[in-house]
């Protein structure tokens, strides 16, 4: 504060705290964006009881009145006491939207606009979506940028349930055949994904491999969620996985340090510590979009939830001897996810067949697969 004449104090210097911010209070939406007439949300009647009278203009309190109500139906037996609960965000953090629930807000015009505004809501919003569209338009038209899913073999199946046909398993010994003949000219963006493992030799390889690609092909580099044993390696690894470049062409390395906003800024490595791997997929493709980068067509698969491999250095490789959600190679051929089963790719090799390759064995004894 300052004299100013005889006006009297002039302050010319403020100073604003926010120790005590609470981040929930901004991601509360007490309307909709419609005007001049707001939309209302009403829980129909389901199971059972009348829920007419559980409505709100609230698209955030309407989120957790459907979940106190899926949760136990007979919330709708006292509605002042569930319009009363709900009105605050949860202790443990509020939850997102289902499918269904924003089928029961699509009156509203403006819900997308709603939903950009609430962390984790956009997300939710955008899968809905793309299973809606694909389900009624098809993928090849709504996904003209093509994009295949990558993985070292060392990394377990269940850790990586993108839903998508296109996923392939780098098999040993081929990699340059894999990457010339089945990426090159045919997709326009690569998810590159790796083990979390500190292997001189592994950073070589996976150079090579993004070397052979054409420049044209995009690259996102990601590593796959993992259990860790020994939290001193992130920092290695992490450092390891930035060292890794591409002589021509983009690549962008999604770090494992990166903090997720949605997940209250935990790191990307810890949540794919938590055993979740859809929960680490969907952290994954917001750091995909916060980076303002394009990944067409993701999708988790939803009845597929697979914690990742305990080990964060084991090198052991699943077995592959039966059908299986990612593919490998094998004489020239590959096996791809497909929704009617495994498919195999004609061999380059005359009339060679694909065919699976038995998993690895150390000391005469097979390598049996871990849980996830």
């Amino acid at each position: 504060m300052r004299n100013v004449g005889e006006t009297g104090l002039c302050c010319n210097e403020v100073s604003l705290r926010n120790d005590h911010v609470n981040p929930n209070n901004f991601s509360n939406r007490y309307t909709c964006r419609c005007a001049p007439q707001c939309c209302t949300f009403v829980i129909k009647r389901r199971n059972g009881y009348d829920a007419t009278d559980a409505k709100t203009e609230s698209p955030t309190q309407f989120c957790r009145m459907w979940h106190l109500v899926e949760t136990n139906p007979e919330w709708l037996l006292d509605i002042p006491s569930l319009l009363l609960v709900s009105q605050m965000p949860f202790p443990r953090g509020d939850p997102t939207p289902t499918k269904e629930m924003l089928l029961y807000m699509s009156h509203c015009p403006t819900l997308y606009l709603c939903c950009k505004d609430v962390l984790g809501w956009e997300q939710v919003y955008h899968q809905a979506y793309q299973e809606i569209m694909d389900a009624k338009v098809g993928t090849e038209l709504l996904n003209p940028c093509k994009v295949m899913v990558l993985v070292d073999p060392v990394v377990p199946e269940g850790a990586v349930p993108i839903l998508t046909k296109d996923v392939v398993v780098l098999a040993l010994q081929q990699e340059k055949q894999i990457i010339t003949t089945m990426v090159n000219e045919k997709f326009q963006l690569l998810i590159f994904v790796i083990p979390v493992i500190l292997d001189a030799a592994k950073v070589e390889l996976w150079t090579r491999c993004l070397n052979w690609l054409q420049g044209s092909v995009e690259v996102i580099l990601v590593a796959a969620p993992t259990r860790l044993d020994d939290h001193a390696i992130i920092e290695n690894f992490s450092a390891q996985m930035l060292s890794i470049q591409r002589s021509s062409g983009r690549l962008d390395v999604i770090s494992p340090d990166t903090q997720v906003r949605s997940m209250q800024n935990k790191k990307l490595i810890y949540i794919g510590d938590s055993g979740k791997s859809r929960a680490y997929w969907n952290a994954v493709y917001e750091i995909v979009k916060d980076k303002g980068l394009n990944w067409p067509g993701f999708m988790i698969n939803p009845n597929k939830e697979s914690a990742p491999t305990k080990k964060s250095v084991d090198l052991a490789i699943p077995d592959q001897g039966g059908p299986s959600s990612v593919g490998t190679l094998s004489g020239g051929a590959a096996n791809r996810q497909h929704p009617r089963g495994v498919k195999s790719l004609p061999s380059r090799r005359g009339s060679e067949r694909g065919r699976h390759v038995p998993a690895r064995t150390r000391g005469g004894h097979r390598l049996q697969n871990r849980p996830y």
